[in-house]
């Protein structure tokens, strides 16, 4: 994982593998409303991939919820898994 310094404040990632983690507090759990923010700037989304901007959970299919850019339309998504931990 290489993630760059900050620039004016704000964290380059290199598009691969790049990320923050924040463990695995329970105060990441949804058990009630949940308000998310993020800033952030893309270059280009690829048709055939997305570019997930927060996971709680693993990258794999084991997700809890996910806000993401989906190439396939370029819409922002947030979706909820019944199924994460």
């Amino acid at each position: 994982m290489e993630l760059l310094r900050p620039v004016w404040g704000a964290y380059q990632f290199n598009g691969v593998n790049s990320r923050v983690s924040c463990g695995n507090d329970s105060s990441l759990n949804i058990t009630n409303s949940l308000t998310l923010e993020a800033w952030f700037m893309t270059v280009a989304i690829p048709e055939d991939n997305n570019q997930f901007i927060l996971i709680k959970g693993d990258t794999g299919v084991d997700k809890s919820y996910y806000l993401y850019l989906r190439g396939v339309d370029d819409n922002i998504w947030f979706e909820v898994s019944s199924t994460g931990r």
